[in-house]
């Protein structure tokens, strides 16, 4: 007997490159607060209020490390704030995006996106993405394998995933 078994969809999960996750302030009510360079890197420069320090003042990460010991040994943490990966940018990979999206949509893949805070250490953001990878696979019910595609640095943090 020749018969097909009905395939199952591939899990796409997508991970970015540097400056290609945009980032917004999970506090503010309104998409104003949102962090997208270069347009917004170059329109704080161009309206500069004349502090030294120049460029997105308030993207800066607090000087804070924390330690914590688990497990693995000692990691390391930096200061937190409410500024966090939301989505990313079109026109980095306009053609990629476009393509896993048509897919996406017309049932052909599972496609996750994994936007990473590039602000942070790449340590931090591995981490992250490590975690968030295992929780797609684990709310897999189907147990699929996983297709990472990344692009850029996503590949460097996501490399010992």
């Amino acid at each position: 007997m020749n018969e097909k078994l009905p395939k199952q969809k591939p899990l796409v999960i997508y991970v970015p490159g540097l400056y290609s996750s945009t980032l917004k302030n999970r506090d503010a009510c309104v998409r104003k607060s949102a962090f997208n360079p270069p347009s917004s890197l170059l329109k704080s420069f161009v309206l500069d209020d004349g502090d030294e320090r120049g460029g997105h003042k308030n993207l800066s990460l607090p000087i804070l490390w924390s330690e914590k010991v688990t497990d693995k040994g000692e990691e390391y943490f930096q200061g937190k704030d409410s500024i966090e990966a939301d989505g990313c940018w079109k026109f980095v990979q306009p053609k990629l995006m476009m393509f896993l999206e048509t897919l996406n949509s017309n049932g052909l893949v599972d496609f996750h996106l994994i936007p990473w805070d590039w602000r942070r250490a790449f340590e931090e953001a591995s981490n992250m993405i490590a975690i968030k990878v295992k929780e797609i696979s684990d709310n897999d019910p189907l147990k699929r394998k996983i297709i990472l595609i990344s692009h850029s640095t996503g590949a460097m943090v996501t490399w010992p995933v």
